[in-house]
């Protein structure tokens, strides 16, 4: 991989948890004095989501990049890539690992983030019960791990990932 690849992806995979963005934002709210406001903490939670999926994205546009740079065929699964690898090629199986690992982590940020999106977009827009929200996003999650489970290929999986962030950021849009 590229230099500087490594910090892009783990930034993006890790950074989507509301926790550690609202202790952030809090934090840097209280070092500059400014007024802890409710509204003003979840406005801000919703923006810097919405940048952190930006930067999902990004680092998913990288790795699909170095892939293709890599004349890896879209069509098939990563594991089958990596497997028809030569042993000797002990570089290019590290590259192709490191491209699994991140794809796997990128799938568990974005499975987690679904709970809170919806719990941002609830505070927001208090169009439901809470428990119809909480509902709704569980059957989201479901979808989301059964579609992604399955994905038959390299190609597949992009296309799941890149929806899922852009389904994200929709509900985040004001």
């Amino acid at each position: 991989m590229a230099f500087g690849l490594d910090d892009a992806f783990s930034a993006a995979t890790g950074a989507i948890k509301l926790a550690d963005t609202i202790a952030q934002i809090t934090e840097r709210y209280r070092k500059e004095g400014k007024d802890l406001e409710i509204e003003k903490l979840l406005a801000e939670t919703r923006t810097q989501t919405i940048e952190k999926l930006d930067g999902a994205d990004r680092a998913l546009l990288a790795i699909e990049q170095m892939l293709r740079d890599r004349k890896i065929s879209f069509d098939q699964h990563i594991i089958d890539v990596i497997e028809k690898t030569s042993p000797w090629r002990v570089v290019e199986r590290a590259r192709l690992k490191k491209a699994q690992n991140f794809l796997n982590e990128m799938q568990r940020s974005l499975y987690s983030a679904i709970d809170d999106v919806a719990a941002l977009a609830q505070c927001r827009d208090n169009e439901r019960p809470f428990g119809e929200g909480v509902a709704m996003s569980s059957k989201d999650k479901l979808a989301f791990h059964e579609k992604i489970v399955v994905a038959k290929s390299i190609g597949e999986s992009f296309e799941l990932l890149r929806s899922q962030i852009a389904a994200l950021k929709k509900r985040l849009q004001v």
